[in-house]
């Protein structure tokens, strides 16, 4: 039946004719496809549109959907990708067309086929078309608070003992900050159960503000007990492991994604 989102009429396709014994109907199906995606390695995440067609009133042995390669005009060198219109935020890698079997079990209301095994096979036919984010302008639009924010905690470390207050405050605020950031940013993606890959970089910011405030109540008490010496250690191996633990997680990030 056609409706408004799939006008699809097979007695009123959009061509039709007849050539050397061949009967050619060209139609347009049109709906809303809709799948289950994996954002583990979100925003460095690569993704599969399915397009799956099947006919569940015509059983195999009616119809079978076959690749048309004459009219797709394939293989292509690049699969087709070159055709697909462009996308804002992802580039396409892939177009790949393949024919699928659905199996069924159902009796389809065949009293004969109450007491028996008999399996139904329908034809269907998959369109699977292969994107990839674009990850450097999602990090330029999205993570640059996030530096800035990194910075700032840093500078933090190099502040006398008289602004104490001032670096604890800093600190907390921007780990308040990120986690508003971060909830901005959870809140593009569908409600997903597990954690993903740009959730880690955040967890590794609050980790570093964390420390950040204990060791800035250890100076602020070693300097209380006069004991400045061993307060400007703490301060001078922060200033060290700070740096080093940021540019660890840009490198895991680094090797993992790139």
């Amino acid at each position: 039946m056609a409706t408004e989102k799939s006008p699809y009429d097979e007695k009123s396709p959009l061509l039709e004719e007849k050539l050397d014994g061949l009967h050619y109907s060209l139609y347009r199906v049109r709906g809303d496809f809709r799948s289950t995606f994996d954002f583990h390695d979100y925003p460095f995440d690569s993704q599969s549109l399915v397009l799956r067609v099947t006919n569940p009133r015509m059983t195999r042995e009616q119809v079978i959907y076959a690749i048309d390669t004459f009219g797709l005009k394939l293989p292509r060198p690049d699969g087709g990708v070159s055709q697909l219109p462009a996308l804002a935020n992802w580039d396409f890698t892939h177009v790949i067309y393949g024919s699928d079997t659905l199996n069924s079990h159902s009796t389809r209301g065949q009293p004969r086929a109450f007491r028996t095994n008999n399996e139904t096979q329908f034809s269907g036919f998959n369109a699977v078309i292969g994107i990839k984010r674009k990850t450097l302008v999602f990090l330029i639009k999205t993570l640059l608070p996030l530096l800035l924010l990194v910075l700032v905690v840093y500078v933090t470390l190099f502040f006398p003992p008289s602004l104490t207050k001032e670096r604890l405050t800093i600190a907390i605020s921007a780990m308040l900050a990120s986690a508003v950031l971060l909830t901005a940013i959870n809140s593009q993606l569908t409600d997903v159960g597990y954690t993903t890959a740009i959730e880690y970089g955040f967890y590794a910011f609050f980790a570093l503000c964390l420390f950040c405030v204990i060791v800035g109540l250890l100076t602020e008490r070693l300097h209380s007990q006069k004991n400045p010496e061993l307060a400007n250690r703490f301060d001078l191996a922060t200033r060290i492991i700070y740096p080093v633990a940021t540019v660890t997680v840009f490198v895991c990030y680094y090797f993992r994604y790139h």
